[in-house]
């Protein structure tokens, strides 16, 4: 999503962010001040990092993500700049375990994967560790997730349409799936 400088840039990037976390949460993304370009990554994070609590059946479920970007020149009709991601790890928790974690860090692993950490509580603590390849996962698909599959209870009556707007958006401006 072009903008007319940086800033513009990362406020559009920030933007739909905030309106998908508005769907399963009380939480402010938060771009950490990154406005400028530089050759390492951003990170934009939930509530300045600390694990935010989702509300449905289960008890003590909370939503961790950090999601990193550089912003590049775009040299397009919509604007000079725009925004690239560069990683995301998207963090489920129960209290304070990890259940299960969305992670593409290509400075690290070269490919999108998940780690099952909800493996040790079911007495494999060796798949907890394992890089299960996924292809890349939005963060709508996580709110998705997370309400069908968690009982998470939406925080907003038009999160569908909220969704499918902001992922519709996500795909048009992306650069690999």
């Amino acid at each position: 999503m072009p903008g007319d400088n940086p800033r513009d840039a990362v406020v559009a990037f920030v933007t739909p962010l905030q309106r998908v976390v508005s769907c399963i949460a009380n939480a402010v993304v938060n771009p950490g001040g990154g406005y400028y370009p530089r050759e390492a990554p951003h990170s934009v994070v939930l509530n300045d990092g600390t694990p935010v609590p989702l509300r449905g059946s289960r008890k003590n479920l909370f939503l961790d993500v950090v999601h990193s970007y550089r912003i590049i020149e775009a040299k397009r009709p919509e604007g000079r700049w725009k925004v690239s991601s560069a990683g995301y790890i998207y963090t489920l928790k129960e209290a304070d375990d990890a259940l299960v974690a969305w992670h593409w860090h290509p400075w690290e692993v070269p490919f999108p994967h998940l780690h099952f950490y909800e493996a040790k509580v079911l007495g494999r603590p060796d798949l907890a560790g394992i890089h299960y390849p996924t292809g890349r996962v939005s963060l709508e698909t996580i709110a998705r997730f997370l309400i069908r599959e968690y009982e998470v209870r939406p925080q907003n009556e038009n999160y569908e349409e909220i969704l499918n707007e902001t992922e519709e958006a996500f795909r048009r401006a992306r650069t690999w799936s």
